[in-house]
């Protein structure tokens, strides 16, 4: 783990993270059981296509030598997470959009109430 000023902080934050990771596992399996795999995978990219980029941006801020201009890294993570979709719906062009945007709905709204929760208790 990292030691230094952000150490707090980054534990709060891959806290998080892991919480909203869990939370789209858990829809995945629902959707997997009741509509289908298709469905499943379908939520799994759109969370992930949110998630991966919070992941690394979350990894960027809290480094110890962290030097990244603020609004460069938020540029940087929704042009990822643009590339991500991009790439899916190019792999994958007969995909549903609907579980897809299901799945990054919940990481958007899952992500800073876990956040908050993470912060409060502690992290």
């Amino acid at each position: 783990m990292v030691s230094g000023p952000f150490s707090r902080l980054r534990r709060q934050l891959l806290r998080a993270l892991g919480w909203v990771l869990a939370i789209e596992a858990g829809l995945s399996c629902f959707f997997a059981w009741y509509w289908g795999l298709s469905a499943a995978v379908g939520v799994a990219a759109g969370g992930m296509a949110v998630w991966l980029p919070q992941l690394w941006m979350a990894v960027q801020l809290t480094q110890p030598s962290a030097q990244w201009n603020p609004v460069a890294l938020g540029v940087a993570k929704y042009t990822m997470s643009g590339l991500l979709f991009a790439v899916w719906f190019s792999l994958v062009p007969s995909s549903d959009w609907a579980p897809v945007m299901l799945g990054t709905i919940v990481a958007l709204i899952a992500t800073p109430i876990a956040t908050a929760r993470a912060s409060r208790n502690g992290g």
